[in-house]
């Protein structure tokens, strides 16, 4: 049970990551992606291509043995540029052409990495860096007081560490002249352009800052579940599937657009839920493929979440029908 919980609250923090850059993006500026499951295949393979020492090196996998915090930190901004480049090249598009263009960029995103077997390892599959050195301290086997976590909670107090600076950095977003500019462009785009408020930058920026967290929670990710296979053949399934990408939409609009701390609390709880109802159904063989059952793991998530997004929006509008 208590595995249970770990792995939970870890997948609840790295939805949360990356459905807070979804909220700037979604909430702030009006700009509909789902493309965040890809950018977040950007930060996980280019983070553990950098991350990989030599040892670690098999087949056409490669890497370039940097400590992690570094290998973090490239694997982030390129997956941010990659966002604003997206941006800035979708500027005019909205509504269904900006789903189009999102889903069109995730399937070439997906495909480039797969194709790029120094990232993706080929039909192999990637694997993370074994160490996650930051500083003077490794979250691959954390050590506190002289007490030694292992693996998967020394990784979990890394994410909830994250997740808090993402929390600080986005209320600050929220809060600025930036995120006026974005609400003025999301309820009146003509009238913004009379008021010296320039779309182009304040788009971009907000994909930048989407990709930026999208890029934090798939460099997370990666070594969370220690090795990914991304492939294009079927680009809504799989680790960064655009079913993934939908999971964390659907999260953001159930939980309100209009208060930053109201959708993050909500988003934490609905990814808490059913990443931990998904890794206790995987105990029962009926429902687990690996033991015998019909339903893959990310079936079991992506129906779950379904399930807990729609008994939401039902308790919301009935209580919005006694109450208005």
């Amino acid at each position: 049970m208590v595995d249970y919980i770990i792995i939970a609250v870890s997948f609840a923090g790295i939805i949360v990551i990356a459905g807070s850059g979804l909220y700037v993006l979604t909430g702030l500026t009006g700009q509909i992606s789902l493309a965040q499951g890809a950018y977040m295949a950007i930060g996980a393979s280019v983070t553990s291509y950098f991350a990989r020492t030599s040892t670690e090196v098999t087949g056409v996998l490669g890497g370039q043995g940097l400590v992690f915090i570094a290998a973090f930190a490239i694997g982030v901004l390129i997956t941010a540029l990659c966002s604003a480049i997206f941006g800035f090249l979708t500027i005019r598009l909205k509504g269904a052409s900006a789903i189009s263009a999102s889903i069109a960029v995730s399937v070439i995103v997906l495909y480039l990495i797969e194709r790029s077997q120094f990232l993706s390892g080929g039909s192999r599959g990637a694997t993370s860096s074994k160490y996650l050195s930051i500083g003077n301290l490794d979250f691959a086997d954390l050590t506190i007081a002289g007490h030694t976590f292992d693996r998967n909670t020394s990784i979990m107090m890394l994410i909830i560490i994250m997740s808090l600076v993402i929390f600080y950095y986005i209320r600050n977003v929220s809060r600025s002249p930036l995120a006026r500019s974005m609400r003025t462009i999301r309820e009146r785009d003509v009238e913004a352009q009379t008021c010296a408020i320039s779309p182009t930058k304040t788009i971009v920026s907000a994909h930048f800052i989407c990709g930026l967290c999208a890029g934090i929670a798939g460099a997370l990710y990666a070594p969370l579940i220690e090795s990914f296979e991304i492939s294009s053949a079927n680009p809504w399934l799989g680790t960064f599937g655009l079913i993934v990408s939908m999971q964390i939409l659907a999260f953001v609009v159930v939980g309100g657009m209009r208060n930053y701390w109201t959708c993050a609390g909500i988003i934490l709880v609905l990814a808490f839920l059913s990443s931990f109802m998904s890794e206790f159904s995987s105990s029962i063989p009926f429902l687990d493929s690996a033991q015998g059952g019909r339903i893959s793991p990310s079936q079991i998530t992506a129906i779950l979440s379904s399930l807990i997004v729609i008994t939401i929006i039902q308790m919301r509008a009935q209580f919005l029908k006694k109450h208005l």
